[in-house]
């Protein structure tokens, strides 16, 4: 009997070490959280005219307790034809990435950074680049919606294709609205105001409004419309740029 004891006093300790490790295990599991996602949309037309045009976004995002890191990039490149000049021009070329932190000082609410970088010709930017630091509240996370506001500060490097270029410090307002329609469709509305704190008449307005349905379990078809409206634009240029944009969703993670 004794010896039995000594023999199952080790075993029951090995088994419960297990089940520690096992429950660590899950516990670091459960608190980091992997996004990675990737877009493509392609737009061809032929006749009396030729054009094409590809547009592209990626997402990684990585959050671990009270720490998000997330990284987006997304652009655009057109091209037409007049088949009966045979003149051909750049229509669209456009980019942007962004490098996010956000560390969460309550579950809803965090302390947020970015950089952000870009370009786009037809627009009259040759760069674009700055950053931006603030507040977002997650203000409303109930199935089937979400809802979050962002209040904070911007500064943005414009280097011009016509000089001269610009420095913009803004006030800057964000809000996102998701909406599960159904365990297969998602809608998205995204808006973001950015107040020129040197010249009250500049204001920026970025939309987006999107609808993802899942295909199979990693793809989605998604349609996205975007606004990017300048009431002070680079000189001879317009004041608003729209995309309307079909494509495929990858999801990864």
């Amino acid at each position: 009997m004794k010896k039995m004891t000594l023999i199952g006093i080790p075993l029951l300790m090995a088994l419960m070490g297990r089940s520690i490790a096992q429950n660590s295990d899950e516990t670091a599991k459960s608190v980091e959280e992997w996004k990675v996602n990737a877009g493509l949309s392609a737009i061809i037309n032929t006749g009396n005219s030729s054009n094409q045009t590809i547009g592209g976004n990626v997402l990684t995002s990585y959050k671990r307790e009270k720490n998000k890191i997330e990284w987006t990039g997304s652009g655009a490149y057109g091209r037409a034809r007049d088949n009966t000049t045979g003149v051909t021009t750049t229509n669209t070329q456009n980019w942007k990435a962004q490098l996010r932190y956000d560390r969460y000082v309550l579950d809803p609410l965090s302390l947020f950074a970015l950089g952000h970088i870009g370009a786009d010709e037809p627009a009259g930017f040759d760069l674009r680049y700055g950053g931006a630091a603030g507040l977002a509240h997650e203000i409303w996370k109930v199935d089937p919606h979400f809802f979050k506001y962002e209040i904070g500060f911007d500064y943005t490097r414009e280097e011009r294709t016509t000089p001269p270029d610009e420095d913009i410090y803004s006030g800057r307002g964000f809000l996102q609205y998701k909406r599960k329609i159904s365990t297969w469709a998602t809608f998205r509305q995204d808006l973001e105001a950015l107040f020129n704190v040197q010249e009250g008449k500049d204001i920026r307005l970025n939309t987006l409004t999107a609808l993802t349905t899942k295909i199979t379990e990693k793809v989605a078809f998604q349609a996205g419309y975007s606004v990017r409206f300048d009431n002070i634009p680079v000189p001879g240029k317009k004041k608003t740029d729209t995309l309307t944009q079909l494509g495929i969703v990858v999801n990864f993670l």
